[in-house]
């Protein structure tokens, strides 16, 4: 009996490889510097974004944090392909794409759940179960944004997903992860759907 290492997918979705391209013009990759471990990560098949975080573990250490093309923690097999390729042996001995020196540890990032909970009132002829399925995909579509790129997840802009929702007139009582702040995600993680409850 075979097990599915890395479920089937595009290489590369075309929002991947423009971003790609524009990191490439707008970041200088030079000598080993952080873009350029990101760029490395990124040219492995099922790394959507990467982060590099030069001496996260003292002098000669470089911790690599991917995500996959849904702005997830990657398969296991992607994160061991990436080690492989910058630096399978972790020796600081140059046997990947890493220069002679650095010890470098690649990682998926940790996943922290956002659970939203809120009551709506709808119009006529709307469900629940439909606004909430409404709410699941523009929520998602807001937390693929800041991956990587913006640490705080902003409880006004959930607000404002749920009332861009045709069917939804007001709501009220809006909770994310049980309060009504903003959340910071720490360096190296990434916001993604938890449970959404609706009332």
């Amino acid at each position: 009996m075979t097990n599915l290492l890395v479920p089937g997918e595009d290489e590369e979705t075309d929002q991947a490889l423009y971003d790609r391209y524009q990191d490439k013009v707008s970041r200088p990759v030079t000598s080993a510097n952080k873009y350029q471990y990101e760029l490395w990560a990124r040219e492995n098949s099922g790394v959507g974004k990467a982060k590099a975080f030069p001496l996260w573990d003292g002098p000669g250490t470089v911790k690599v944090a991917l995500l996959n093309n849904e702005m997830q923690t990657p398969a296991e097999a992607v994160i061991e392909a990436v080690q492989e390729y910058i630096d399978p042996t972790q020796d600081g001995m140059g046997e990947g794409a890493a220069p002679i020196g650095p010890v470098v540890t690649v990682v998926g990032a940790e996943e922290v759940p956002i659970d939203v909970e809120v009551q709506v009132t709808l119009a006529s002829g709307s469900t629940y179960e439909g606004v909430k399925t409404l709410i699941e995909t523009g929520v998602t579509a807001y937390l693929k944004e800041l991956a990587f790129a913006d640490p705080l997840v902003r409880w006004t802009r959930i607000a404002n997903v749920i009332l861009d929702i045709p069917p939804v007139i007001d709501y009220s009582d809006l909770l994310v992860n049980g309060g009504m702040s903003n959340l910071e995600i720490t360096p190296g993680a990434v916001a993604v759907l938890g449970t959404v409850k609706v009332t």
